[in-house]
């Protein structure tokens, strides 16, 4: 709600008190119904109340779930973003994961973890 998105780069913005502030104004409760229905529907219902009214939207397939998965682009780009902070080179990082089973060894592999940053 604050930068817009959440990724790895919001983590080195945690102490931000504009964050504290917003924390204090969400409430976390639970929806037995819903709750009733996972692991084989794992909906969300959140209500956003403003000074200009009250705001209330239903997730019944949140993207990345098994009945609504990440396309390939999804899930590759979401790979970059988590690996960025710990791989120098994370497309080709990719690039070599994606080719595993043309190697003929998991050397190179090796070489991408031995450098990595943790």
């Amino acid at each position: 709600m604050i930068y817009g998105e959440f990724n790895e780069n919001q983590l080195e913005k945690i102490d931000d008190p504009a964050i504290f502030e917003l924390q204090r104004k969400i409430q976390v409760i639970e929806n037995k119904e819903m709750s009733s229905k996972v692991p084989f529907l794992r909906s969300a219902k959140i209500t956003v109340i403003t000074k200009d009214g009250i705001f209330s939207s239903i997730i019944k397939n949140p993207k990345g779930g098994f009945d609504n998965p990440l396309s390939e682009n999804e899930l590759e780009q979401k790979f970059l973003n988590l690996v960025k902070l710990h791989v120098d080179n994370p497309s080709d990082f990719l690039r070599t994961l994606k080719s595993i089973e043309n190697l003929n060894d998991l050397e190179e592999i090796g070489q991408f973890l031995r450098k990595a940053k943790f």
